[in-house]
């Protein structure tokens, strides 16, 4: 209320005309030609993204049902979605390529030697995870992928071993002698191929940067997978070796008439019969023959790594250091010279929607799941945002790339040729969100004295830029700047007793007004 000098109560309404309406340069979002608002969860530094998304999920079940029917509540972009579903795949292939190994494993070796060496995967695994959980590490994609990897070498050390041990078990030995001698005779040969495998890893641990951050953990798992290997390979598996002979020797010594095989016994024999003629026939040959044209063999190995350098330093074999997923995530930005209105902006906005809806019908639709617009601002993953009246953007999140057979540049090509340039329009992007360290495909900076230079520079590098095939977009971080007015007191004025800042408070009190008084 306001008090008259009367002292009778108005209200603001009886003497004003109220309206309510949003702040000149507000930035405003819209999602299916509605507005919204957009709230970014994140979580703490050392939180655990899996947990800290169930916990959403649970609030989401109880706030949804206690809204007005007027508001809806969308999730999109959710990162933890993607860290999942990769996690998932890991263990996956984890799963598989453990259940070939010991396959594998079954094929060349009897059956229970087999066992005992396959018991030790998830031993080395097991003291690899004590040692990372002793060092604060913790279980995530890139660790997963190191245990992977060691998936098919911390068994080498112990098919060695059980090898040797099965070998001179079968000349008659004494289980626990043939198993004893085995861990003697092979501790340095296995030493020392373990240890060469661990210095070859050793120099990631020094690799500094955001790539040493990622990569950090991959030398890590792998040495301390190799050295519970090793250690499990001399101290535990002997003494399992024991074991496992017993049966044979005790076989030999019954005079029974032996069990029939089963058939995957059957299928292991015959295997290993046909193994042994390829190696005692064909292998055998061409072993002899290597050895007998030396000459040949050194000169055959030469030409094939001339070969190899040739196919890399040619280009003919391409060179991609930091590979990524193809993204689901677009983002398409427009600026227009300064001074646009937001009326154009608007209605160009609008225009890329329609033409986002035609592309997604060409292309067979049902591929685009969110799509939301933002008047004021361009958006960026890089934080390289900017706001303002001329600016405008779009978030598009597509389908997982596996679920889908439109492929990125297909789907920015399509949408690009339907998008028609209006008048004003300075730069239009539309990119995919950068996932990793190697940033944008190509960077190119120019460094002068002079800015008006340096822009004409860099627009007519962009446009040559652009005309090369391969290239979807050119983009330029140093736009034009709004048109300026610079006024100063001539010397009639500075006679007349003015200066530039009461030509400052004249101009603006003309442009924007005075306040009277503040209530």
């Amino acid at each position: 209320p306001v008090l008259s000098g009367e002292r009778v109560q108005l209200h603001l309404g009886d003497v004003a005309i109220i309206r309510q309406e949003a702040r000149e340069s507000q930035v405003t979002l819209e999602k299916d030609g509605k507005p919204a608002v957009e709230l970014q969860l994140q979580r703490s530094e050392n939180g655990n993204s899996l947990e800290a998304a169930k916990v959403l999920e649970n609030w989401l079940t109880d706030t949804r049902p206690v809204l007005p029917p007027t508001v809806e509540l969308e999730v999109y972009d959710e990162t933890w979605q993607l860290l999942d579903d990769r996690i998932s795949l890991l263990v996956k292939n984890g799963l598989g390529g453990l259940v070939l190994v010991i396959c594998l494993l079954y094929l060349f070796l009897p059956g229970r030697v087999a066992l005992w060496v396959a018991v030790g995967i998830p031993t080395a695994f097991l003291a690899a995870m004590a040692v990372l959980w002793l060092i604060g590490g913790s279980i995530n994609m890139i660790s997963l992928f190191a245990l992977i990897m060691a998936l098919g070498v911390i068994v080498d050390d112990a098919i060695v071993v059980g090898e040797d041990a099965d070998a001179h078990a079968r000349m008659g030995e004494e289980s626990i002698y043939a198993s004893e001698g085995a861990a003697k005779r092979m501790v340095w040969p296995v030493l020392a191929s373990s240890l060469t495998t661990v210095a070859a890893f050793m120099p990631l641990l020094v690799v500094g940067g955001v790539i040493g951050n990622i990569l950090g953990d991959i030398p890590l798992v792998m040495i301390c997978v190799l050295v519970a290997s090793l250690l499990e390979c001399f101290i535990v598996l002997p003494a399992h070796l024991r074991h496992a002979f017993v049966p044979r020797r005790k076989k030999k010594s019954q005079a029974s008439e032996p069990k029939k095989p089963g058939p995957i016994e059957r299928f292991r024999q015959g295997f290993e019969q046909r193994f042994d003629r390829f190696r005692e026939g064909r292998f055998r040959r061409f072993s002899r023959y290597s050895l007998q044209h030396r000459g040949a063999t050194v000169a055959s190995a030469l030409a094939l790594a001339i070969v190899t350098i040739g196919l890399l330093a040619g280009g003919r074999l391409g060179f991609n250091f930091f590979p990524t997923p193809e993204p689901s995530v677009f983002y398409a930005n427009a600026s227009f010279v300064a001074g646009t209105d937001r009326g154009t902006v608007d209605d160009f906005l609008t225009q890329m929607q329609t033409t986002l809806n035609e592309t997604e019908e060409a292309l067979g639709g049902d591929f685009i799941l969110h799509a939301v617009t933002t008047r004021g601002a361009t958006q960026g993953a890089e934080g390289s945002s900017r706001s303002g009246d001329e600016l405008g953007s779009m978030m598009i999140e597509l389908v997982p790339s596996d679920r889908r057979s439109v492929r990125n540049p297909e789907f920015i090509t399509e949408w690009r040729s339907r998008l028609e340039t209006p008048a004003g329009l300075d730069n239009l992007t539309i990119s995919e969100r950068q996932a990793g360290p190697p940033g944008r495909d190509v960077n190119v900076r120019l460094t002068g004295e002079n800015a008006e230079r340096l822009k004409q520079a860099a627009d007519e590098l962009g446009q040559a830029l652009s005309t090369l095939p391969g290239v979807l977009d050119v983009e330029d971080d140093m736009p034009w700047g709004r048109e300026q007015l610079i006024y100063q007191v001539s010397a009639y004025g500075e006679a007349l007793g003015l200066t530039t800042s009461d030509l400052g408070r004249q101009l603006r009190a003309a442009f924007d007004g005075r306040i009277a008084q503040i209530y």
